[in-house]
């Protein structure tokens, strides 16, 4: 779950809520410090089995995740959706989409991770903008 997008949701949420920012972005690191511990096992399971399956699923449970988020009204709920979209979408799916980019495109591999890295930006510079609305 990106990280941009969240930040739109930081002060309604945590006015709404009654919680400070601190437990708020608190769920944003503990998920990227669980990424980092999940990263290479991620990449075994790739290495081994392709990025595939492993991207269905994590596109499925983030989907899952996020509909939660949309529920939560304690601070153990929110850190219960966030910490393992966000291990989610910064392990399976940052590792998993470059590897299948590299593994159907051969003669045009520099653009097509080219593609990837530009609508990736692009996505991080209007999703909070058209979360917004």
């Amino acid at each position: 779950m990106a990280v941009a997008t969240l930040s739109v949701f930081v002060v309604p949420m945590t006015r709404e809520l009654g919680w400070s920012r601190g437990l708020f972005s608190g769920a944003v690191s503990v998920g990227g410090l669980c990424a980092v511990v999940i990263s290479p096992l991620v990449g075994k399971w790739i290495d081994r089995h392709g990025s595939g399956l492993l991207l269905a699923a994590s596109s499925v449970l983030t989907g899952g995740l996020a509909v939660g988020l949309s529920l939560v009204g304690s601070p153990l709920a929110f850190y219960a959706m966030y910490v393992p979209g966000r291990m989610i979408f910064s392990g399976p799916v940052e590792l998993g989409i470059p590897t299948s980019i590299s593994n159907w495109f051969i003669r045009r591999r520099p653009l097509a991770l080219a593609v990837d890295a530009g609508a990736k930006g692009a996505g991080l510079a209007v999703m909070p903008l058209a979360a917004q609305f």
